[in-house]
């Protein structure tokens, strides 16, 4: 016999022995659906923030990083240090 009608009868076996255990078929299936609907939210939430932040690149923007700060989502600046930016020489005045 081989792997591959193995596998076709224990599959027959299974599919065959669902009605005779409605309870635990239901729970693998909520439990699969569960984890596919999270799966799918993780990605959308990754690939929008990836979109949000290379849609954001230009040649006139300069990134500031706060102190300590490793990437520009782990930054924050206070206004009063954005005030002194605005005003350095070689910072385009957006009127």
């Amino acid at each position: 016999m081989s792997v591959a009608s193995q596998i076709a009868v224990l599959a027959a076996v299974n599919l065959r022995s669902i009605p005779k255990r409605p309870g635990n078929s239901l729970v693998i299936v909520i439990g699969m659906a569960g984890v596919v609907a999270v799966f799918v939210s993780v990605l959308a939430m990754s690939l929008g923030f990836r979109a949000t932040l290379s849609a954001d690149a230009s040649d006139h923007r300069a990134v500031v990083f706060g102190r300590y700060a490793e990437s520009e989502d782990a930054s924050s600046i206070t206004r009063a240090t954005l005030s002194k930016l605005q005003e350095l020489p070689g910072i385009l005045q957006l009127a």
